[in-house]
């Protein structure tokens, strides 16, 4: 019968016996994460999340300004938008990291 790794997946190493581990950007990582950014804050931008129309049984109804008003208020559509340019901000901060900016060599720099 083989032996059981369960005791050594249960417990953990002391910190000082770890190595340090070193991360490594890499470039679908970052593009990714700059689409991803890009994409969901120009979405937040659109009026694309707070549709004027609603399903009743299986019809389209178009919301009245009040009742539009009532789903979306103003301090959630604000918010959204809000979050929609962070997200705009944060792609463009990603997507130019190692490009423009904090190259590789600096980076390790200052890690050590």
């Amino acid at each position: 019968m083989a032996e059981s790794n369960i005791l050594s997946l249960m417990s953990q190493k002391p910190p000082s016996s770890s190595e340090k581990v070193e991360y490594e950007d890499c470039i679908p990582c970052q593009v990714m994460a700059t689409v991803f950014a890009l994409s969901l804050g120009t979405y937040f931008q659109t009026q694309h999340p707070f549709p004027k129309t609603k399903s009743v049984n299986n019809k389209e109804v178009i919301l009245t300004a009040s009742e539009w008003n009532h789903l979306y208020p103003k301090w959630y559509r604000q918010s959204m938008k809000v979050t929609g340019w962070a997200l705009i901000g944060f792609g463009i901060y990603r997507g130019t990291e190692n490009w423009l900016w904090f190259k590789h060599g600096v980076a390790k720099q200052k890690m050590e």
